[in-house]
């Protein structure tokens, strides 16, 4: 192709354009325009799955969780892990069928995946729970007296 700059006609040869003056060459990086899909594909170690369906559990709250698992008459422990992070539940009562615990407060800004963890008296893991963990509900308004 042909194009006009200051000095007059250039002939363009591939990615140069060449001028009108003996060994005159101009070099211009082309664009390069890549026509094909990429499809990224994870690494094989990282599981996607879908949270949607777990259970809503809000941090602060007291909730009684059941065990497929018998739990045994000597209390357990109710453990929460976020990502790594235990931190133990306060357990309020348990049962062989099942335990009622308080989440830990914590600050959060969104919704996290974790898992509920109950542990036997004995140390074994009777049941692990994923649920999805919850920003703390606002508090109830307090009656004003007047």
């Amino acid at each position: 192709g042909f194009s006009y700059g200051p000095d007059g006609l250039y002939i363009r040869g591939r990615d140069r354009y060449y001028g009108n003056r003996p060994g005159e060459v101009i070099v211009v990086e082309q664009p390069v325009v890549v026509d094909e899909q990429i499809v990224a594909e994870p690494p094989a170690d990282v599981q996607i799955r879908e949270v949607g369906n777990l259970p809503k559990v809000h941090v602060g709250t007291t909730i009684a969780l059941s065990s497929k698992e018998a739990l045994g008459d000597q209390a357990g422990q109710v453990i929460l892990d976020v990502n790594g992070i235990s931190l133990p539940a306060a357990v309020q009562a348990w049962t062989n069928e099942s335990a009622t615990c308080t989440v830990p407060m914590m600050g959060l800004n969104q919704p996290k995946e974790a898992r509920l963890i109950m542990v036997t008296g004995d140390g074994r893991v009777a049941q692990s729970i994923a649920v999805l963990l919850m920003p703390a509900k606002a508090p109830a308004e307090a009656p004003l007296d007047e």
